[in-house]
């Protein structure tokens, strides 16, 4: 199966979370981050964006030198991975993730085409981010779990492999 973005259907999370089905970027949608990237890159180079090359909260008008901005957005990641208590259902984790690389599919959000790549690659080869049951960061409530998520792309926190916490 494909994703684009737009055209998720239920059905299709049902597949790639219950059934294992395997996915992949449409080649349209792939080539709009690819797009929206260039253009992040080129307006942050002249403008402050807030989170992309600013601090956060107090910190939001402080401008992250390009040498500190990778360790920002690590920091980020880490200090939101904020919950406790029991796993999360697998099949419910690969759900969330596949419906946020639809959503980060819509180019909305300046990342680059290896990040979405990445959460499926994780899909595609049996891989499951540990996301405690319970904690939440911001009005969303989402922050949290999907911090979880991210930390298995950066290569920390647990994940599920071949029925063993790794």
């Amino acid at each position: 199966m494909q994703i684009d973005g737009e055209h998720l259907r239920l059905s299709d999370i049902f597949s790639v979370a219950f059934e294992n089905e395997p996915c992949s970027i449409e080649e349209t949608a792939a080539g709009l981050l690819d797009e929206r990237r260039r253009s992040l890159e080129i307006i942050s180079k002249e403008k402050t964006i807030y989170g992309v090359n600013t601090g956060f909260g107090i910190l939001a008008d402080h401008r992250i030198s390009p040498d500190d901005v990778d360790a920002l957005q690590k920091n980020i990641v880490l200090s939101h991975a904020a919950g406790v208590g029991e796993p999360v259902q697998r099949e419910l984790v690969r759900a969330i993730m596949l419906v946020r690389a639809n959503s980060l599919l819509k180019g909305y959000s300046g990342v680059r085409k290896c990040v979405v790549q990445r959460i499926l690659d994780l899909l595609n080869n049996g891989i499951t981010p540990m996301v405690p049951e319970k904690g939440s960061v911001g009005a969303s409530g989402d922050l949290a779990p999907l911090a979880h998520i991210a930390m298995t792309l950066i290569g920390e926190g647990e994940c599920f492999f071949d029925g063993k916490v790794v």
